[in-house]
């Protein structure tokens, strides 16, 4: 599959499929941006476990983290421990409710159905989502969820149109055990995964929380894959984020690739979670397109295509680099058809959840 190429009837249908895909992408206000741009090209980054949207009393804070994203007015943001549908988040789209709070861009992705509903990873961009995909994150032996026992993980890979070029944005949170045994093998696949992004994408950011602190065998890992603990390159003192009340460690973390660079680091002294937030403020490479440039890399135009015209080269070029970015389970996904009624049915019918399964975990 890695040698795969593309006829063009398969690059129309590729086209059509992906521009069509599945994902959370609600730019329900018009984005903010702050009074006083800064000279150079610069992401700012928010790292957020939020708890499932509740403090460490459990009283819901959902409110707060908008107002709190809003004052801080990050350009991204990777959240982990978000809720969608969950009984405790009161049935509440979390990532969705954030979304027109912040006025942001949101994506979210799931490895687990859990107390009526989902739970997993988000990310929030002020620019616009070009795709999501969650890939997840296989362990030997496979973890399972009863009576208290681990529970599987995914990574919510994420491409956006910035200013700068296409960014692409990988969020995760490892497993939270005591021991290192599944998250040495998650943190291996995430940074195989960045590597992946790093052949598609011309800037790449991996964040979350890592459940593991800086001299850990992880960690150790996961720097000798070359990437750059961002706090280690411009933070000031021991960055720890975790408990809220008094922190004692630092597992919220974010990594740089290629030529960014770590300008400003900071952990934010809030209430809102039972984790303290962790600001970044990126800058781009210096060969980074202006904003008031093209984006390089856009995705081929929304809407229908003839399939008696050839693609242009963009177009062309866009399949190519799709396929290009997709895992080996996405690939195989985009090959495979499935059979299902175009008439009504209802949102809570077997049926239609098996079509949901089919579109959201099998690609």
């Amino acid at each position: 599959m890695t040698g795969l190429t593309l006829t063009e009837a398969c690059r129309r249908t590729l086209v059509r499929a992906l521009a069509g895909a599945a994902f959370l992408a609600l730019p329900a206000c018009v984005p903010r941006t702050r009074a006083t741009p800064p000279a150079t090209p610069a992401i700012r980054v928010l790292v957020y476990n939020i708890h499932a949207g509740k403090n460490a009393k459990g009283v819901d804070m959902i409110d707060r983290l908008g107002a709190l994203i809003r004052e801080r007015q990050p350009d991204v943001v990777l959240l982990q421990e978000v809720d969608n549908g969950t009984r405790r988040s009161g049935a509440v789209n979390q990532p969705a409710v954030l979304s027109v709070s912040t006025g942001m861009h949101a994506a979210f992705g799931s490895a687990l159905a859990y107390d009526g509903g989902t739970y997993g990873v988000a990310t929030l961009s002020r620019w616009p989502i070009v795709s999501d995909t969650l890939v997840h994150l296989p362990v030997d032996p496979p973890q399972e969820r009863a009576g208290g026992s681990h529970e599987p993980r995914g990574a919510l890979r994420v491409v956006i149109a910035s200013p700068f070029g296409r960014l692409a944005v990988i969020n995760t949170h490892l497993d939270a055990s005591g021991v290192d045994r599944w998250r040495r093998q998650e943190a291996d696949s995430v940074a195989s995964l960045v590597a992946q992004a790093r052949r598609a994408e011309p800037l790449v950011l991996l964040g979350g929380d890592f459940n593991s602190t800086p001299e850990s065998a992880v960690q150790v890992s996961l720097r000798g894959a070359g990437l750059r603990d961002a706090w280690t390159e411009c933070g000031t003192g021991q960055g720890y984020s975790f408990p809220n009340d008094v922190p004692v460690k630092r597992i919220d973390y974010l990594f740089l690739t290629g030529a960014t660079a770590c300008t400003s680091a900071e952990v934010l002294e809030t209430h809102v979670s039972d984790h303290r937030p962790v600001l970044f403020d990126v800058a781009a490479p210096a060969g980074a397109t202006h904003a008031t440039d093209p984006v390089p890399n856009a995705p081929a135009a929304a809407g229908p295509i003839d399939p008696r015209i050839p693609l242009t080269d963009a177009q062309r070029a866009w399949a190519e680099r799709t396929l290009a970015s997709l895992t080996l389970r996405e690939r195989v996904g985009q090959m495979v058809q499935v059979w299902a009624l175009g008439d009504y049915t209802n949102a809570r019918d077997s049926s239609f959840a098996e079509l949901l399964r089919w579109v959201r975990d099998d690609h």
